[in-house]
C-alpha cells in the first residue's frame, strides 16, 4: 500500500520493504533515519505526528478498492478491530472480540446514514426534516415531556406534526398501559377516537363524524356539567326533526315506551307526536298544553250560524286518545224582544260535521254585556273518530250574578277527516239581531 505524507511544497513518499524512506521532487533525494517495513503486520511504539501544512492532508490512505479497510484500531487481545474505517469512508465499530455492527457512512449527496440504532445523550438538533422509516422511540425513566414543537412564528397552516395515511382507518395515535396487549386510545386518520379498560378487552367507547356538522357516539355519553346547544337539541335521533325552529327540545317519538318504573326521577318521552311523563309510582301524564290564544276581540251581530271561535287542527295531528279543549269566555247584548240562540261545536268549520249542539234556548230580553262563559271538550278514539261535548253558562242578569248552565254531548262517535288540517269551532246562531263578543279562550291539547 501507498502512504502520501505531503509536507509543504509538493512532496510524495513512498515506503517500502526495509528501505529508505524517500521523495520525489524533481530529484529523487534519500532521505535517512530509521523506518518501518509497511508491507508486513508491524508494531509501532510511542507516538507519531504528522503536522500538516496548509491545505495539504497530514495523512492521505489509498486501498485498493472502496471496501478495503485503510485504517483500523483494536485493543491489545483483540480478534477484531473495534474501529475501522474503509476506503469508501465507512465507519465500523464492534466490540473487538467479533464483527464490526455499528456504522456510520455517506448514503447519499448530503446525507449521513448508519444501519443500526442511533443514541443520543443530549439535544439532538436538525434544520431540516427527520425523516423516519421504522418507529420513533421515547425511552425515559424520568417525568418529562416526550416530544415537544416550538414556533417562532404563528403556525396557522402548519401542523406540529402532520400525519399522512394511506386510508382513513390508519392508526394516528395509540395509548396503552405496561401490561396491555389492547391499546386503552387509539386515533385514526379521519379523526375517529376509540377508548377501552386496557389489558386483552376490546375498546369499546367511541367518538366520530358521522355527518356534516355532526359529532356521534355510539354508545351513553355522561357530562359532569351543564350540556348547552347553541341551536337545537334532539333526543332519539342523530337528525333534527325537519322544522326551522332554533333553541328547541326535540324529542322523537319513543321506540318503546317504557312499562317499568324511573327511580329518583321522572322518565319524560314522546309517544305518537305526544310528551307524556312516568313517574316512580308508575303513574303515565299527558303533558298537555296551549295550543292557541284568542287575543282579539270576536264580535257576531248578525243572525245565522256564525263562527265564534276557531282552531286549525294540523294534518294527521288527532290520535288514539287525543283530546282537545276549547274555552271562551265574552258579553252579549240582548235586544228587546226574547231571542232564540244556540251553540254548536264543529269539525271542518260551519260546513262540516256538528259534534255537540246546545239546542235553541231563549235568552233573557234587553240585556247589556251579560256575561258568558263556554268550554268544548273532543275527545278521538281512533285517528278518525271522535266525541264532544259543550258546557255553557250565559249570564241572565246584569245585576246579579246568575246564570243558566247547558250542557250538550254528541249521541253518537263521529267519523270526520283528518289527514289534512281542519277548523275545530265554536259557532252561534240568532234568530233576530243581538250581538255576542268574544272577549278571550284558548285551544289546548290535553292528550
Amino acid at each position: 500500500m501507498a502512504v502520501v505524507l505531503p509536507v509543504k511544497g509538493s512532496l510524495n513518499w513512498d515506503i517500502s520493504l526495509n528501505a529508505a524512506l524517500t521523495y520525489l521532487d524533481n530529484n529523487t533525494t534519500a532521505l535517512t533515519g530509521t523506518f518501518v517495513d509497511l508491507t508486513s503486520n508491524q508494531n509501532v511504539g510511542g507516538t507519531k505526528s504528522f503536522t500538516s501544512p496548509t491545505n495539504m492532508s497530514s495523512l492521505t490512505l489509498t486501498g485498493a478498492g472502496a471496501g478495503s479497510t485503510e485504517l483500523a484500531a483494536q485493543v491489545v487481545g483483540d480478534t477484531n478491530s473495534r474501529y475501522n474505517v474503509t476506503a469508501a469512508g465507512v465507519q465500523n465499530w464492534g466490540s473487538g472480540s467479533a464483527a464490526a455492527d455499528t456504522n456510520l457512512y455517506r448514503g447519499a449527496a448530503n446525507q449521513l446514514n448508519t444501519d443500526d440504532a442511533l443514541v443520543v445523550g443530549l439535544t439532538l438538533t436538525s434544520t431540516g426534516d427527520i425523516t423516519a422509516n421504522g418507529r420513533v422511540i421515547e425511552n425515559s425513566a424520568s417525568d418529562r415531556t416526550a416530544f415537544s414543537a416550538a414556533y417562532t412564528a404563528t403556525n396557522t397552516n402548519n401542523a406540529a406534526y402532520n400525519y399522512l395515511a394511506n386510508a382513513a382507518t390508519g392508526r394516528f395515535l395509540g395509548i396503552s398501559v405496561t401490561g396491555d396487549t389492547v391499546g386503552r386510545y387509539a386515533m385514526l386518520a379521519d379523526g375517529s377516537m376509540t377508548w377501552g379498560p386496557g389489558g386483552s378487552t376490546a375498546r369499546d367507547t367511541n367518538l366520530y363524524r358521522a355527518a356534516a356538522s355532526l359529532l356521534q357516539t355510539d354508545q351513553t355519553f355522561v357530562s359532569g356539567q351543564s350540556i348547552r346547544a347553541t341551536s337545537n337539541l334532539v333526543v332519539g335521533a342523530s337528525t333534527v326533526l325537519g322544522d326551522n325552529g332554533v333553541g328547541e327540545l326535540q324529542l322523537t317519538n319513543a321506540t318503546t315506551a317504557p312499562t317499568t318504573n324511573p327511580t329518583g326521577g321522572v322518565a319524560v318521552y314522546s309517544q305518537a307526536g305526544v310528551v307524556k311523563t312516568r313517574n316512580p309510582q308508575g303513574s303515565v301524564a299527558v303533558q298537555s298544553g296551549v295550543v292557541a290564544v284568542q287575543t282579539t276581540t270576536t264580535t257576531v251581530t248578525t243572525t245565522g250560524l256564525q263562527t265564534l271561535q276557531t282552531y286549525t287542527v294540523p294534518a294527521n295531528d288527532p290520535a288514539v286518545g287525543a283530546v282537545y279543549e276549547m274555552t271562551g269566555y265574552g258579553v252579549y247584548t240582548s235586544n228587546a224582544t226574547a231571542t232564540t240562540n244556540l251553540f254548536n261545536v264543529y269539525w271542518g268549520g260551519t260546513g262540516g260535521t256538528v259534534l255537540a249542539a246546545i239546542p235553541a234556548f231563549t235568552i233573557t230580553p234587553s240585556l247589556t254585556n251579560a256575561s258568558f262563559t263556554y268550554k268544548a271538550i273532543v275527545t278521538f278514539r281512533t285517528a278518525t273518530t271522535c266525541v264532544a261535548s259543550i258546557q255553557l253558562h250565559f249570564g241572565n242578569s246584569t245585576s246579579a250574578d246568575t246564570v243558566v248552565s247547558y250542557v250538550a254531548s254528541g249521541s253518537t262517535v263521529a267519523t270526520v277527516t283528518t289527514s289534512t288540517a281542519q277548523a275545530l269551532a265554536i259557532a252561534v246562531n240568532f234568530n233576530n239581531a243581538q250581538s255576542i263578543s268574544l272577549l278571550g279562550g284558548d285551544v289546548r291539547r290535553m292528550a
